[in-house]
């Protein structure tokens, strides 16, 4: 991690922090492998790294709650990259103009995934998954708005996994591509 590393067995809680402007081959704001993880009321913005722009989670869990990760880049998931068998948790987060040259604009999911009333919106992936790409994990995605993420498939959501959607707003164009279960959404 270029400004945060949390090693193995370790446990972090960041509040009201600003992380910004790190770089990092993996995790450029935080960095965090088989630890406990929680970030609330926080900023990770313009953090650029080759996975995981502004947060990299191999194996342990994340919590994410009231914070903003905008303006990262990544090869893939320039906001967060959640690496098998991590598990991570958002909880009203706004992930805006992230960009992924590959896949996973704001989020790269190969570990579990849970999103609830959150923002991703404005973000942009080269190939798959301009809002999150889920490579064969587990999704949750709960009340949450897709707006106006870009990606030649999936601009809003694409993978090799299931996702669940539920309650949630899409709007853009190519909004889903790959399979996605739930109901209850709205799309324009």
């Amino acid at each position: 991690g270029g400004a945060v590393r949390v090693a193995p067995g370790g446990e972090l809680t960041l509040r009201r922090v600003t992380l910004a402007d790190n770089a990092a081959a993996q995790g450029a704001a935080v960095y965090a492998a088989g630890a406990r993880l929680t970030i609330e009321d926080s900023t990770l913005s313009g953090n650029s790294a080759a996975l995981g722009g502004a947060i990299y989670l191999d194996a342990g869990t994340l919590s994410l709650a009231r914070s903003t990760v905008t303006g990262n880049r990544a090869a893939s998931g320039a906001g967060l990259y959640v690496a098998p068998p991590a598990a991570a948790g958002l909880q009203r987060v706004t992930l805006t103009g992230n960009t992924a040259t590959a896949a996973g604009g704001a989020i790269y999911a190969a570990g579990s995934v849970t999103v609830a009333h959150s923002l991703l919106a404005g973000n942009e992936a080269g190939s798959r998954g301009g809002g999150l790409f889920n490579d064969h994990a587990t999704v949750q995605i709960d009340y949450a708005t897709f707006m106006n993420n870009l990606a030649p498939a999936g601009g809003a959501l694409d993978g090799t996994g299931t996702s669940t959607l539920r309650y949630s707003v899409l709007a853009g164009r190519a909004l889903c591509a790959g399979a996605v279960l739930g109901g209850g959404n709205l799309a324009d």
